[in-house]
């Protein structure tokens, strides 16, 4: 990139921003008032979709996405997946625009996966009722917030992203170690361009390479 270091990182500080605000802006078009899975609390929450472990096969409309994901917390309640404290964790992380469970979310959808989802979501759970486990579901949510960024200004194809996604997801040793870099040195452009190289480790992508 021909730009000055200082400049990406700039640009990049104020589209982690905004595109922070706008998961927050999303998840509240979806509250708790407006769902019929949430109007009778977590016993109506049973009856409300009919989709149940489908969820994964909803369209990627962001209202039908928080629907679909609080009916498949539904059901990993009933099936004692989770418990009703870490159902009800998982609940309060999606209305307030968690981008770690809308990127569960979308890496099972392509993955037509919905026993990853599942395991993700535990995961998350658990990590969310412990004040250790919080702050590593923020740093994850740094590195996804960042990873959204470079997709949306054109630096990671679809494929990437969410094989960073899954990477971030199951806690991978290499993000570990980049984020760790980071915030020892706070340096946004050597962050994005790690994870640049990271997402070029995909399989698919080094096929095309070698393809070309």
């Amino acid at each position: 990139d021909d730009r000055r270091p200082e400049v990406i990182g700039l640009e990049m500080q104020g589209h982690m921003q905004q595109h922070k605000r706008q998961l927050e802006d999303q998840a509240a078009v979806h509250r708790r008032d407006n769902c019929p899975l949430c109007e009778g609390g977590s016993d109506g929450a049973d009856d409300c979709h009919e989709t149940g472990a489908g969820a994964a096969a909803a369209p990627q409309g962001s209202t039908r996405n928080l629907s679909a994901l609080l009916d498949f917390f539904g059901v990993m309640r009933r099936k004692k997946l989770v418990s009703q404290r870490e159902a009800s964790a998982l609940e309060e992380m999606l209305f307030a625009g968690s981008s770690l469970l809308m990127a569960a979310f979308t890496v099972a959808v392509a993955a037509k996966d919905t026993e990853y989802l599942a395991t993700v979501c535990q995961d998350i759970a658990q990590g969310s009722l412990t004040e250790p486990g919080r702050a590593t579901l923020a740093a994850q949510e740094e590195v996804l917030l960042a990873c959204d960024v470079l997709h949306d200004g054109g630096r990671l194809t679809e494929n990437q992203l969410n094989f960073l996604r899954h990477l971030v997801l199951v806690r991978d040793e290499a993000v570990a170690a980049i984020y760790d870099e980071y915030k020892s040195t706070g340096d946004q452009v050597k962050l994005a361009r790690a994870l640049i190289v990271l997402a070029n480790t995909h399989p698919a992508e080094q096929e095309e390479e070698d393809e070309g």
